[in-house]
Protein backbone atom coordinates (compact mmCIF):
# COMPACT_ATOMS: atom_id res chain seq x y z
CA UNK A 1 0.00 0.00 0.00
CA UNK A 2 2.74 2.51 0.96
CA UNK A 3 5.54 1.04 -1.17
CA UNK A 4 8.00 1.03 1.72
CA UNK A 5 7.17 4.51 2.99
CA UNK A 6 7.20 5.45 6.66
CA UNK A 7 3.81 6.93 7.52
CA UNK A 8 3.54 9.37 10.42
CA UNK A 9 0.09 10.23 11.70
CA UNK A 10 0.25 13.71 13.21
CA UNK A 11 -2.87 13.88 15.36
CA UNK A 12 -4.32 15.75 18.30
CA UNK A 13 -6.15 12.82 19.88
CA UNK A 14 -3.77 10.02 20.87
CA UNK A 15 -6.46 7.36 21.27
CA UNK A 16 -7.97 7.98 17.84
CA UNK A 17 -4.50 8.17 16.31
CA UNK A 18 -3.47 4.83 17.80
CA UNK A 19 -6.66 3.21 16.50
CA UNK A 20 -6.05 4.64 13.04
CA UNK A 21 -2.42 3.49 13.09
CA UNK A 22 -3.46 -0.02 14.07
CA UNK A 23 -6.04 -0.09 11.29
CA UNK A 24 -3.48 1.11 8.71
CA UNK A 25 -0.94 -1.48 9.87
CA UNK A 26 -3.47 -4.30 9.58
CA UNK A 27 -4.75 -3.25 6.16
CA UNK A 28 -1.32 -2.51 4.67
CA UNK A 29 0.56 -5.38 6.32
CA UNK A 30 3.32 -3.05 7.52
CA UNK A 31 4.51 -1.88 10.91
CA UNK A 32 6.13 1.27 9.52
CA UNK A 33 3.44 3.58 10.92
CA UNK A 34 4.13 6.06 13.71
CA UNK A 35 1.93 8.36 15.76
CA UNK A 36 3.03 11.83 16.79
CA UNK A 37 0.82 14.20 18.70
CA UNK A 38 0.27 17.78 17.52
CA UNK A 39 -2.49 20.32 18.04
CA UNK A 40 -2.65 22.41 14.87
CA UNK A 41 -4.50 25.15 16.75
CA UNK A 42 -1.43 25.73 18.94
CA UNK A 43 1.72 27.28 17.49
CA UNK A 44 3.70 25.94 20.46
CA UNK A 45 2.50 22.40 19.70
CA UNK A 46 3.32 22.85 16.00
CA UNK A 47 6.84 24.06 16.83
CA UNK A 48 7.45 21.09 19.14
CA UNK A 49 6.18 18.71 16.48
CA UNK A 50 8.37 20.31 13.80
CA UNK A 51 11.43 20.14 16.07
CA UNK A 52 10.72 16.47 16.76
CA UNK A 53 10.34 15.68 13.05
CA UNK A 54 13.57 17.54 12.23
CA UNK A 55 15.44 15.57 14.90
CA UNK A 56 14.00 12.11 14.20
CA UNK A 57 13.28 11.93 10.47
CA UNK A 58 15.93 12.07 7.74
CA UNK A 59 13.43 13.65 5.33
CA UNK A 60 9.75 14.31 4.65
CA UNK A 61 8.65 13.58 1.10
CA UNK A 62 4.93 14.27 1.38
CA UNK A 63 2.94 16.27 3.92
CA UNK A 64 -0.85 16.14 3.95
CA UNK A 65 -2.64 18.60 6.22
CA UNK A 66 -6.21 17.59 6.93
CA UNK A 67 -7.30 19.90 9.73
CA UNK A 68 -9.92 22.58 9.95
CA UNK A 69 -12.07 24.67 12.21
CA UNK A 70 -15.78 24.55 12.58
CA UNK A 71 -17.53 27.15 10.44
CA UNK A 72 -19.53 28.11 13.53
CA UNK A 73 -16.34 29.06 15.40
CA UNK A 74 -15.13 31.08 12.44
CA UNK A 75 -18.44 32.94 12.18
CA UNK A 76 -18.31 33.77 15.90
CA UNK A 77 -14.75 35.15 15.62
CA UNK A 78 -13.59 32.71 18.28
CA UNK A 79 -9.90 32.26 18.89
CA UNK A 80 -7.82 29.54 20.46
CA UNK A 81 -6.93 30.31 24.07
CA UNK A 82 -4.01 27.89 24.35
CA UNK A 83 -5.86 25.88 26.96
CA UNK A 84 -7.42 23.55 24.43
CA UNK A 85 -10.68 25.48 24.24
CA UNK A 86 -12.10 27.98 21.80
CA UNK A 87 -14.01 31.14 22.81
Amino acid sequence: MFLGARVILACRNVMRAERAATDIMKKSNTQNVAVKIVDLASLESIRKFADDINKTEPRVDILINNAGLSHVLLLQNCTYSGSGNFC
